[in-house]
């Protein structure tokens, strides 16, 4: 019998490189492909080109998945001719590549390819990194593609509004597509018309409004409710919108009444507050007691209920009131986070201004000194906060900075630069610019890379000079040996306070950060550690070691994005910018499409979501074990 020398061969090579999956291994135990994302991680650009070069078809796969991490203009060209090349899965792995980079310089080529028949089968994948790419000045660019198959084009549209590019006729092709087969056209349409600032108005509303009347309990109607409470529209349509509004605050799906109970709020129309309060009373999530919150008005006996680290409970004008005692009693003696929560409603009061003040100078907390710092600033910037305080104001600020706490010093240099600290007083500029610039020399770095940055946006600010972003530089290598012992099914168990549940880690995506994270689970770093975070109808996220999400460890990782996206129960990295992830993680409340591609995913949750969404800010997590 005759043997085929190179069938043979060929064959051998394939099931070398199946062979480590065969057993749960991930891609990354092949040495090869350690290397190419080593270079990406040190930004090897020399290696990485000679591998888009001359590697093989998987290498220069995973090579472009390393580059939806890197933009480096020196791959504009080698991009562009990978496109053009045969071999259709490179071909959309470097469309998505370009997207990720953003760079204009890509435009004209992808209009290019995009009206042109023969790349039809890459036509979605150039639509959506157009859209990326596209910027505000060449915006009407998008009204000059071919409509012949709209596979694309509704993301490219959705991708370019998150850059700020959008059109009033886009609005009206949104709702179209809102009707359309496709489920991914009707996905992106709801989900623009929820952002755009062109809103819905009576001439377009009609589809909209009988999409959500004829598809009840579609999660589709998360995105619209909030869309047709920002609409202008006639009276007989808010008539129907405050309808609609009122079915979905009553719908099974969490994540659809949360978005009513906001839509509610957004309207502006009148609820009764018999209506609003059934609504809470019938679930005690914290999602829900958050986004209710806001609809309160006075009738409720139980203030104390509704709480919020994000959100500004409705006790403003009633805090003094008999019934808040209870409240003020448990802001005394309970959590810090019930401390930080009661520093919330009374921020708004300038009666108020000398008990924050002296919670802050008092406290030895530094999540309860940050929180205390940011209540100080929005109890000055009151209307009729007096003008004989503004001296006290700034004093107790300047003292503030000198301390150095990492977490009160971005809170300052964040209002600075959004103007809540300059009023009518002249203070003086010099001691702000030397007292932080003195801060910034007291700074650890990679640690403390976030207050770094927001300093040097302050500063940049107070000298009226162009605001230079820092670049978060490569510290930290990867463990290559330990990544290689981590199975591509990979779970993690999290015990919390309301239960448990499980995320599957994605390494095959993320090597890096989940290696990381699984490192911190052996040292039992999570234990005992606290929820900070909650917006509603978006993340739950913990693993500060401040306990309020200015901490830090003391490397960062590099950002490792992908095509996945944020779905229900997406387990990302937390991160100031590109290549600033380290210890923090959150997870999704439902779809946010606009976190694709900004943030590493390092896995999603694939049992006990019930728990994640009864979590709240000062939840605890118990321990976290591998599965």
């Amino acid at each position: 019998m005759k043997i085929n020398i190179k069938n043979t061969i060929t064959l051998l090579l394939a099931i070398n490189v199946l062979l480590p999956f065969a057993n749960g291994q991930n891609k990354f135990s092949n040495k090869e492909n350690q290397k190419i994302w080593e270079a990406k991680d040190r930004n090897d650009v020399i290696y990485t080109y000679q591998v888009l070069k001359k590697g093989s078809n998987t290498e220069k796969q995973i090579a472009l998945k390393g580059l939806m991490s890197w933009n480096d203009p020196q791959f504009r060209k080698i991009l562009i001719k990978i496109v053009k090349k045969k071999n259709l899965a490179l071909k959309k792995a470097s469309l998505k590549a370009i997207g990720q980079t953003k760079d204009s310089f890509y435009i004209s080529y992808l209009l290019k390819i995009i009206n042109k028949n023969k790349y039809n089968k890459i036509r979605p994948e150039a639509l959506i990194a157009l859209g990326k790419c596209i910027t505000i000045s060449q915006s009407e660019k998008l009204l000059d593609i071919k409509k012949t198959n709209t596979s694309g084009y509704t993301e490219c549209l959705y991708r370019a509004l998150l850059n700020g590019v959008c059109l009033p006729q886009f609005t009206d092709t949104m709702v179209r597509n809102l009707s359309s087969y496709d489920e991914q056209n009707k996905f992106y349409a709801a989900w623009y018309l929820s952002r755009t600032k062109f809103t819905l108005t009576s001439k377009n509303i009609e589809p909209v409004l009988n999409f959500l009347e004829i598809n009840t309990e579609n999660e589709l109607a998360i995105p619209l409710v909030i869309a047709i409470a920002k609409s202008k529209v006639l009276k007989v349509d808010s008539l129907r919108i405050r309808k609609i509004l009122i079915n979905n605050s009553k719908s099974k799906n969490v994540a659809i009444k949360i978005s009513a109970v906001k839509a509610m709020h957004i309207s502006k129309y009148h609820f009764d507050d018999e209506l609003i309060n059934k609504t809470y009373e019938q679930n005690d999530l914290p999602q829900l007691q958050v986004a209710i919150s806001d609809l309160i008005v006075n009738n409720c006996n139980n203030y104390n209920k509704y709480k919020a680290l994000d959100y500004q409970p409705a006790l403003v004008n009633i805090i003094s009131n008999q019934k808040c005692k209870n409240t003020i009693k448990l802001a005394e003696t309970g959590t810090i986070y019930d401390k930080i929560w009661y520093l919330k409603t009374i921020e708004k009061d300038i009666n108020k201004y000398p008990e924050i003040q002296n919670i802050l100078l008092q406290s030895t907390n530094p999540a309860l000194k940050a929180a205390a710092t940011e209540s100080l600033i929005k109890c000055a910037n009151n209307k009729g906060f007096p003008a004989t305080l503004n001296d006290d104001f700034i004093e107790t600020l300047l003292l503030l900075v000198k301390d150095g706490d990492e977490g009160v010093l971005s809170t300052i240099a964040i209002a600075l630069v959004e103007k809540q600290i300059i009023r009518q007083t002249n203070y003086n500029l010099k001691e702000f610019i030397d007292l932080f610039t003195d801060a910034m020399t007291e700074l650890i770095l990679p640690r403390q890379i976030e207050t770094y940055t927001d300093i040097v946006k302050a500063l940049s600010f107070l000298k009226d000079t162009i605001y230079t972003k820092p670049v978060a530089e490569w510290n930290t290598a990867i463990d290559w040996k330990y990544v290689e012992k981590i199975s591509e099914s990979q779970k993690i168990e999290i015990t919390t306070n309301k239960g448990k549940f499980t995320i599957t880690l994605n390494v095959n995506e993320a090597p890096g950060s989940v290696s990381a994270i699984l490192k911190l689970v052996d040292e039992g770093y999570y234990d005992n550690k606290y929820f900070h975070r909650l917006v509603p109808n978006f993340v739950i996220q913990g693993g500060c070691p401040r306990g309020d999400g200015y901490g830090s460890l003391d490397y960062t990782l590099r950002s490792e994005f992908s095509d996945l996206k944020y779905s229900t129960g997406t387990v990302g990295l937390a991160s100031s910018g590109p290549n600033t992830e380290s210890c923090q993680w959150f997870v999704t409340h439902c779809n946010t499409p606009h976190l694709d591609g900004r943030y590493t995913i390092i896995g999603y949750v694939t049992d006990g979501f019930e728990t994640v969404q009864r979590l709240g800010v000062g939840d605890k997590i118990i321990s976290v074990k591998k599965k």
